[in-house]
């Protein structure tokens, strides 16, 4: 028995080219970083982050705070 395809709601399906071009901007400005400067994406955040913080320093308790999350490198990570 083949399933049929879910509809969705056109407010939800007007989000699908955006956000599926705005993951392939990501993805290229990643690709040119790495061959650039040898650095991730990620690691661009993070040192951008801290270069922000006063005197460049940045304790344990609010880099948690500051830093994008684990689980947002996760989903990154997954969509590629």
């Amino acid at each position: 028995m083949a399933r049929r395809p879910q509809t969705e709601p056109p407010d939800i399906a007007a989000w699908r080219g955006p956000v599926r071009v705005q993951g392939a901007v990501r993805r290229e400005l990643g690709r040119a970083l790495e061959r650039a400067e040898g650095l991730s994406l990620w690691d661009y955040t993070v040192l951008r982050t801290l270069a922000g913080a006063p005197e460049r320093r940045m304790g344990p308790g609010r880099r948690g705070d500051r830093m994008p999350s684990r689980s947002s490198r996760s989903a990154t990570c997954s969509s590629r």
